[in-house]
């Protein structure tokens, strides 16, 4: 664990509970209060005959969109209509079901059939697409050998290494035009990768096999895949079914522990398994959260090492490690890992379910002890990362500044969500209600909204393109900033609030850009 997080641990008394975060420390007059309204936070999709009722707790996205517009309605009434598509006002139009509905080709259900790729050509391009665009942020695979697998085809005798190429082609779509990476006959540019992605269900035909590294790397390429569509939310199961997958084959341990034996723990096998627990672990972080459930483990329930700072060329010699004068691109990713420690340690004791477990031996104030705690390990995480993944937006374009950008980012979101805590739905005499714009949570949130539009506004002049997940932080800020611009609607110019909506629709755009992904 990441050390500025044990000690808060440690000082706060902590001990683990079970967690679906989704609590807040109401009395029980203020609960009663929400409970009817709480539990008209549901989407459902599907036909009219076959509905499907989908949860959201209190540290989701569906939530705090929810407080937003109730904010919108107490300040402004119907003196502002929010916009839509088809040029109607008023939110029943705001649903645009390209993008809320389930389509025919991912309900389909079927049986294991011979493993189908694309052409050559469309695989060669797909292959390289997934290793520039995903690979530097996500290292889930090692290029040289899974390259060298593909070329001696692999992927015709292995059908498990077949699923891990199906769906590196299904993530790689994204970033293809190609039309033969559509469903035929669908004519719908959100099917893209839906041909590869389907031949990976299901996951595993038996679970009285035993799971391979091949399965874990199925698992984070699906979730990633899945963050993308319209079943986003399906996301959180399959990484929970990839962390119990992980768990069984022993990953959770530090690799001289594991049962492949301590005398392999220094290979290449054993650290593309730590790396792709690591990928399920984070993905548990960010899909818990944005989803305001329960995560399938937690920090108390492992004890593997982060992964080596090494990158995938010199893991082909027989003594694997990087040279002192060249800088890792893998740096990001152990550096990306503490912070999200520290994002699921907020969630945990912030964010609990059973408050009376997590808080009745910690006294008064403790909750904001843990922010005080919490904001130090920010500090520290800081101060450890390297110059060259430091956000400087002055610097030229290139791996290690879009790195740097994403990093800031996801930063800039954990200050949302340990502070953010008192900007979801509370209860007052005359409806809801939020902090003034001048108390320290709305000004932490709004500067912290603020920074991540700078670092966005950059990376849109250069036009980078990141992995889908790396969106959750742009939708927090949106709606962070729409929250600050209501509430200051009495008490400021016109001029200061339309200086956020800017920012907002700066956020709107960048969304827009990845619909298709």
């Amino acid at each position: 664990m990441y050390p500025a997080v044990e000690t808060s641990l440690n000082i706060l008394g902590c001990q683990e509970s079970d967690s679906d975060s989704d609590g807040l420390d109401f009395s029980e007059s203020d609960t009663d209060l929400l409970a009817g309204s709480l539990r008209e936070i549901k989407i459902i999709t599907g036909g009219k005959e076959d509905p499907i009722v989908r949860h959201y707790g209190k540290t989701s996205n569906i939530t705090m969109m929810k407080t937003a517009v109730r904010i919108k309605k107490e300040i402004l009434g119907d003196q502002m209509q929010l916009p839509s598509c088809n040029g109607h006002g008023g939110e029943k139009f705001l649903r645009r079901q390209e993008f809320w509905s389930l389509y025919p080709w991912q309900l389909e259900g079927e049986e294991r059939q011979p493993l189908t790729f694309p052409d050559n050509d469309l695989l060669c391009e797909l292959v390289t697409s997934y290793f520039t665009y995903l690979q530097p942020y996500i290292p889930l695979l090692h290029r040289p050998s899974f390259e060298r697998a593909v070329s001696e085809g692999l992927h015709l005798r292995d059908p498990r290494f077949g699923t891990v190429l199906l769906g590196v082609c299904a993530v790689a779509s994204r970033f293809s035009e190609d039309p033969r990476n559509l469903v035929e006959g669908a004519g719908a540019k959100y099917s893209l990768g839906w041909p590869w992605y389907k031949q990976t269900l299901p996951l595993r035909t038996t679970f009285a096999e035993a799971p391979t590294l091949y399965d874990l790397q199925t698992c984070c390429l699906s979730a990633i895949y899945l963050m993308g569509t319209s079943a986003s939310d399906s996301m959180w199961t399959i990484v929970g079914l990839g962390i119990r997958i992980a768990q069984d084959m022993g990953l959770h341990r530090k690799k001289k522990r594991r049962p492949e034996g301590p005398l392999n723990w220094r290979t290449l096998k054993s650290e593309l398994c730590t790396r792709a627990f690591w990928v399920l672990l984070n993905f548990d972080v960010v899909s818990s959260l944005s989803f305001g459930r329960p995560r399938a483990t937690s920090s108390e329930d492992f004890d593997l090492e982060l992964p080596m700072e090494c990158d995938d060329e010199y893991w082909e010699n027989e003594n694997p490690e990087q040279p002192t004068d060249v800088p890792s691109r893998i740096s990001f990713f152990v550096h990306y890992c503490k912070l999200l420690e520290i994002l699921g340690f907020a969630q945990r004791t912030l964010y609990s379910t059973n408050k009376s477990k997590s808080g009745k031996h910690m006294g008064v104030g403790w909750e904001q002890n843990a922010v005080i705690e919490l904001d130090s390990a920010l500090n520290q995480w800081s101060s450890s990362v390297p110059e060259y993944l430091k956000w400087d937006s002055s610097r030229e374009d290139g791996l290690f500044f879009r790195q740097s950008a994403a990093l800031i980012t996801f930063y800039y979101w954990t200050q949302m969500q340990i502070h953010g805590r008192f900007l979801r739905e509370l209860s007052g005499k005359n409806g809801y209600s939020l902090p003034p714009p001048s108390s320290p949570t709305m000004t932490i949130c709004a500067n912290a909204a603020r920074c991540c539009v700078r670092v966005i506004e950059v990376q849109r002049r250069h036009q980078s393109q990141f992995p889908v997940i790396f969106l959750v932080p742009v939708f927090s800020t949106a709606i962070v900033l729409l929250l600050c611009s209501w509430t200051k609607r009495k008490t400021e110019s016109p001029s200061n609030i339309n200086k956020e909506m800017q920012e907002v629709n700066c956020c709107l755009d960048v969304i827009s850009a990845y619909e298709r992904m």
